[in-house]
């Protein structure tokens, strides 16, 4: 007897099988937050910082400074929608980075409307850094 599933349960069964395959292209990328002080990864590696967003309100996050670029460089920066843009959810700004040679270096992310001419003297700008401690 064959049996005869709706559309809808099959494209959720496969959503269900893809999504983790999509994922193992990362699988070896360790991905660090706003609660992350010091980070600890070998020479080598290639790690992610992901901060909390709110596009609608102009404000992204972006690198203001990496320390030592012999030992770290930047790959890419995306967005990562949490939801539907024109209801202008909050998503996440991730940053990928890799790490050169062994030693210490920071990284600061600034929260910053870009177009605006008055973020080095702005006091309401949020400033994180991360320590990076390169084994």
């Amino acid at each position: 007897m064959i049996v005869s599933y709706p559309l809808n349960i099959v494209l959720f069964y496969l959503f269900i099988i893809l999504i983790p395959l999509s994922c193992n292209s990362q699988k070896n990328i360790r991905v660090f937050n706003e609660k992350t002080e010091d980070i600890y990864i070998d020479k080598g590696q290639v790690f992610g910082i992901e901060l909390a967003t709110h596009p609608g309100t102009g404000y992204v996050w972006k690198i203001k400074k990496v320390s030592d670029p012999s030992l770290l460089t930047f790959i890419k920066e995306e967005y990562k929608e949490l939801g539907d843009e024109q209801l202008d959810f909050p998503g996440l700004d991730y940053f990928e980075f890799k790490a050169l040679g062994k030693g210490n270096a920071t990284i600061h992310l600034w929260y910053i409307r870009p177009w605006k001419k008055d973020n080095k003297t702005n006091p309401d700008i949020k400033v994180i850094t991360f320590n990076i401690k390169i084994n």
